[in-house]
């Protein structure tokens, strides 16, 4: 009895519930504007001009929207060649999102099955205003989005869109999926809209579109420099990429929960994730990066397709993919193409024919291919393919190619203290620069390959040595002395990494004769190996020449350098004021244990601060460090900000 009043009961309510959502649905309901599914979509819409209205049921702004859109197409019924029609994006995900659709409502124009525009995001909603918009776009269309949005009133934007809240999980999944960019109304009027706290969150945060920000305050000297080059900018992408701009003294809280380090500091963001920009600020660096930035995203190829851009880059990354491959799968590989930008394209590919090249058998599969040799991401189930921060660190530990053009985009990866670098300096205006280029990077081939060679021979070697262990054990019946020696481990111990680059000796002359000496002009090309944790480099071979960009002599020097660091004479890149700091410890160190040696070490510090104080702070100023401190990264601020105020650009950005 009570089981059946509980039945009876959850009857009631499914049909209380039900009626509810029927109710709900039925505003969208309108005999003139006939709802569209994929199965009639273009069929439908290839003919004559179509209004059409994306919404979702559980969205309020659509509820809110749906009568005055059903009094517009009631009012419009009988205009000849122009129809009203309506998309349930709850329903149909997939096709909402291949047109575009990001928020809801949407409203979208098509022509002869082609879509033309959207209706502004913040023009008003009013029966009068959408009609003024139909009569304006009735047969061809007359007026431009611009011109449109101009004759419409403005109206909150946080107030007039609602951010996708689909309640059928799969569309939902495919929109974050695809992340489609805006089509139309970006940056419409090629102007950097200064945003607030609360307009960062509205815009920005909370929408799909690709915005590029500068965060900046008043009285910072380079964001002075860059805001010419920051406005042409704005002026260069309109109707491609929507820019803005923080006053962080005004919004220092926003400023703050973004972790800005310093200004002006520039980042890209779209659909909740952000990059930050880290070139140089001429009009040229920022335009390359911009137009890197509108095309993010995971791309589809086949086997033609790859080849096109593996000729234009030196290192790609392809995301194989089956039916079987879940939306969760291409919402996490999307979330990886930000950081990406200006470093490797992200491409993805059912291709059997890139499959079997590149013996991916298991799907999904992400790799990295440099000079067309494949680096494998290793994943162990489903949950390392959906990792981002374990991929994005997987990706920058090959998205480096072989031998990369140093810039002041990608010095802090390459001139890092954890490796001994191979630095060749070019010309590259010089006749044989391309053929130079082409030996530098047959040297770093050539020492991958004897660096792999080598941890396999060791590994060779105790494994041997391991079973001659088990052997012997086992001939003298010691069974203890037999799990030990099964117990042993074959570990290879890991040698200090090595990186080759080269760079511009050109373009960055300052930088190059300030911190090596070297002067392109004066000595051609030549090829220096420095150790940035110890502050020191050679350039010289073992006989006390130069060191010439050949790939013999490279890897001589090279191996003689890592076997034994004082095998050949090197220089310092410390200062003078740190130089005698350390010589000052030194002493110190070596005569710790005594009065005298006390009195020393103050003697020697007391000399130095003389020094500086005679010399002034210039001391501090001409230091010799690396592309990352001192002269090198006064330089490239120089450089930036000189490039910026002139509004040109290097070519620089990596």
């Amino acid at each position: 009895m009570r089981f059946s009043a509980f039945v009876a009961f959850g009857i009631g309510v499914s049909s209380t519930i039900a009626a509810a959502v029927q109710a709900r649905d039925d505003v969208h309901t309108s005999p003139y504007s006939p709802d569209l599914n994929p199965n009639i979509f273009d069929e439908t819409i290839k003919d004559g001009t179509y209004f059409i209205k994306a919404y979702s049921p559980q969205c309020s702004h659509c509820r809110d929207l749906a009568p005055t859109w059903n009094a517009v197409a009631e009012q419009f019924k009988d205009l000849e060649g122009f129809h009203f029609a309506s998309l349930n994006c709850a329903a149909y995900g997939d096709l909402c999102s291949k047109i575009g659709v990001t928020a809801y409502p949407s409203m979208r124009l098509f022509k002869k099955g082609e879509q033309i525009e959207e209706y502004p995001m913040y023009a008003s909603r009013t029966e009068r205003e959408i009609s003024k918009y139909v009569k304006a776009n009735a047969g061809v269309s007359q007026k431009t989005p611009e011109q449109v949005k101009e004759e419409a009133p403005k109206v909150d934007v946080e107030k007039a869109t609602e951010v996708v809240t689909p309640t059928n999980a799969e569309a939902e999944k495919k929109l974050n999926a695809e992340a489609p960019k805006a089509l139309t109304n970006v940056n419409a009027h090629g102007i950097a809209t200064e945003l607030t706290q609360e307009t960062f969150h509205s815009l920005v945060s909370t929408t799909n579109d690709p915005w590029f920000i500068k965060f900046y305050t008043p009285w910072c000297h380079f964001c002075q420099q860059m805001a010419p080059a920051w406005t042409e900018l704005a002026k260069e992408m309109r109707g491609k990429l929507r820019t803005g701009s923080v006053n962080c003294e005004a919004e220092p809280r926003l400023c703050k929960d973004l972790g800005l380090r310093g200004y002006p500091t520039l980042m890209f963001f779209r659909g909740g994730e952000k990059v930050e920009y880290e070139g140089l600020r001429g009009l040229g660096d920022l335009l390359a990066f911009s137009n890197m930035a509108v095309e993010a995203g995971a791309h589809e190829v086949d086997a033609a397709g790859f080849e096109k851009y593996a000729e234009k880059n030196e290192v790609t990354f392809i995301y194989f993919y089956d039916d079987a491959t879940t939306s969760e799968d291409f919402a996490a590989l999307e979330r990886t193409s930000l950081p990406l930008i200006g470093h490797a394209p992200l491409l993805k590919t059912k291709s059997d024919i890139l499959a079997a090249r590149f013996r991916v058998n298991a799907f999904p599969k992400l790799i990295a291919v440099r000079d067309g040799k494949p680096n494998y991401y290793t994943a162990l189930g489903p949950r390392d393919m959906r990792d981002y921060r374990r991929i994005i660190s997987w990706m920058q530990s090959v998205w480096l190619p072989v031998l990369p053009e140093l810039s002041a985009a990608n010095a802090h990866e390459i001139i890092t203290s954890e490796k001994t670098v191979v630095l060749a300096i070019l010309d590259p205006q010089a006749e044989d620069f391309d053929a130079v280029r082409k030996e530098m990077k047959d040297a770093a081939l050539a020492f991958a390959d004897a660096r792999a060679e080598d941890e396999k021979a060791e590994k060779m070697r105790q494994r041997k040595e391991k079973q001659d262990k088990i052997d012997e054990a086992e001939r003298d019946g010691d069974k203890g002395a037999v799990d030990r020696a099964k117990g042993i481990q074959v570990v290879v111990p890991e040698p200090k990494k090595v990186g080759f680059a080269w760079v511009d000796g050109v373009f960055w002359e300052k930088w190059i004769a300030g911190t090596y000496g070297i002067d392109v002009h004066e000595t051609g090309h030549r090829v220096i190996i420095n150790e940035q944790d110890e502050k020191r480099f050679w350039d010289i071979t073992k006989v006390g020449q130069p060191i010439p960009p050949a790939k013999a002599l490279v890897l001589d020097t090279l191996n003689a350098v890592l076997k034994n660091p004082r095998s050949i004479h090197f220089k310092s890149t410390k200062t003078r004021f740190e130089s005698a700091v350390s010589a000052a410890k030194e002493l110190g160190e070596a005569h710790r244990h005594s009065l005298a040696g006390f009195g020393v070490f103050l003697l020697v510090l007391g000399a130095v601060w003389w020094f500086v104080k005679r010399k002034g702070t210039g001391a501090f100023n001409r230091r010799k460090g690396g592309i990352l401190d001192g002269v090198g990264l006064k330089d490239v601020e120089s450089r930036a900000g000189t490039a910026a105020s002139n509004g040109k650009g290097t070519g620089k950005f990596d």
